[in-house]
């Protein structure tokens, strides 16, 4: 094969760069996230095939297959990046809810500057098509083709698709990376699959600078069943058109051979690497309380000056239903914080039904010991036209004991960890975490009234549940447009804070009622 690398070499160049991507490039996107993709593509990939080239002695132009191949087909392949997205995304929905988790990303990802957004765009929608490229239809597909295009394009786009190191991901990535491998041999020119690559990153990444940079215009995704069908129509009619001028790839000239554990070792190597990561990510998105395995640690307080903040409150169907004002003191040995709410009647669906909800007001008090910042004493009054509820929090021989009176009368008291967390006052509190996407932490979460769907009425209680530190999100509130912390307790419970220190507590989702700082 005098234009194209042994499969043996393809398969170990495959595996080295696997390694190099798992060990720097996570090291580098960690460090420094836009500009580790452009290290990443750049010294990672583009610079490791020209070396292996040239090793190999193999032309670099020819064996790429670095060739012009018309303006009509050159024009199709961006129309068919661009048509293949929607399809694409709809697709790896399907997977997403079947999962029911999504990768969580470091809040550094997303762009807060045009300077950032410029970069991660040649990063994304130039560089990376560029340099995979050059790796994947350039490289290692080539002496695949000895055994039939489609086997090449087929086991090409899953080596691309795993590549990613994404179990959630990697659905997405299947159909343009088949796509790919099949313009680059029909064409028998790379530049096709690069222009449909960089067609397809493009608008992926104008809608994440878009909705990093303004949250507030964020609309709804093109993951839609129609919207699927309009693409694949799309894509098939210049598909047709594409293979109306294309000139397919000859067939490499390789001796007739089998896939033996001498070529093909490297491959397993792959896909054990990805087994590994695709397992940690699915274990750590779908189910990250099996992770947990330390006590809930605060830093120091954030906060040196008193603090006034007012949230606006809406319920689950985006309504507007009431309003918050919380005022943090800081004290010699305490923190106090003292939150007055008044929320209307309004509707809220619950387990897909609507319930309705009476007016209320409530005052909330309490303190937090400067030294570690765990709970030592609360007082909750919530009242309405119907009913009055009452709770007190204190510490009786090292433990928190917390009463609940509904209109003068007890109707239950629970014994605590030192530790624990009441829902209400969490948020503020954790403005105090460590922040950094991580395991998360085991704690207590007591509720003094909290909605029962079943009998309909509130009840006291509490849970074993975990504090987790999802990741970054870009978030608008009235408060205007943020890049965010994302941290959950329990199945319904979600605080976002804003990146900057001190980590004001920007949103609050306890599953019925959604507090917006204004």
């Amino acid at each position: 094969m005098e234009n194209s690398p042994n499969l043996r070499r393809a398969n170990i160049f495959f595996l080295i760069i696997m390694i190099l991507i798992l060990v720097f490039g996570s090291l580098m996107q960690a460090f420094a996230p836009i500009w580790g993709l452009v290290g990443t593509q750049v010294l990672l990939l583009l610079i490791p095939a020209l070396i292996f080239l040239r090793l190999s002695k193999l032309p670099i132009k020819d064996t790429i297959r670095w060739r012009w191949p018309g303006g009509r087909l050159a024009l199709l392949s961006v129309i068919m990046g661009v048509a293949i997205l929607p399809f694409a995304f709809w697709f790896g929905d399907i997977f997403i809810q079947l999962f029911e988790y999504t990768p969580d990303l470091p809040p550094a990802f997303f762009p807060t500057t045009i300077g950032q957004a410029i970069l991660m765009f040649i990063a994304i929608a130039i560089l990376a098509p560029i340099c995979e490229e050059v790796v994947f239809r350039g490289i290692i597909q080539r002496p695949y083709e000895g055994f039939g295009p489609w086997k090449a394009i087929f086991v090409v786009g899953i080596f691309f698709a795993i590549f990613h190191l994404s179990l959630i991901r990697l659905f997405a990535l299947i159909p343009v990376a088949l796509l790919l491998g099949y313009v680059v041999w029909a064409s028998n020119s790379l530049i096709p699959g690069i222009l449909l690559h960089a067609a397809y990153n493009a608008p992926v990444v104008m809608v994440t600078i878009m909705s990093s940079l303004r949250p507030d215009l964020a609309t709804e995704g093109i993951s839609s069943l129609a919207a699927a069908g309009v693409s694949l129509l799309g894509l098939t009619i210049a598909l047709i058109l594409f293979n109306r001028y294309a000139s397919p790839s000859p067939p490499p000239d390789i001796p007739t051979q089998t896939f033996s554990l001498h070529i093909v070792w490297p491959v397993f190597v792959i896909l054990i690497i990805f087994v590994f990561t695709a397992s940690i990510e699915f274990v750590y998105g779908r189910f990250p309380e099996l992770l947990t395995t330390r006590e809930l640690q605060l830093s120091a307080a954030p906060w040196e000056q008193p603090k006034q903040w007012q949230y606006e409150l809406q319920n689950n169907l985006g309504e507007t239903v009431g309003a918050a004002e919380c005022q943090m003191t800081p004290g010699e040995t305490t923190y106090e914080l003292n939150c007055h709410v008044e929320v209307d009647a309004f509707s809220a669906e619950l387990d897909h039904r609507d319930y309705q909800f009476k007016a209320m007001t409530s005052q909330r008090t309490y303190s937090w010991s400067s030294e570690d910042l765990f709970l030592i004493e609360a007082e909750i009054i919530r009242e309405s036209d119907f009913d009055r509820l009452e709770a007190n929090l204190a510490i009786i021989e090292d433990q928190l004991h917390l009463e609940v009176r509904r209109n003068d009368v007890v109707v239950d008291e629970l014994h605590l960890p030192p530790n624990s967390l009441l829902v209400d006052e969490w948020p503020w509190r954790l403005s105090a975490l460590p922040f950094s996407i991580s395991l998360g932490s085991e704690v207590t979460m007591a509720w003094p009234a909290y909605w029962d769907t079943e009998d309909q009425h509130s009840i006291p209680g509490y849970e074993k549940t975990a504090v987790i530190i999802r990741g970054g999100e870009p978030l608008a509130t009235p408060a205007g447009n943020f890049i965010s912390w994302r941290v959950t307790t329990g199945q319904n419970r979600i605080a976002w804070y804003d990146v900057e220190p001190p980590h004001t507590l920007l949103r609050y989702d306890d599953g019925i009622l959604i507090y917006l700082l204004k």
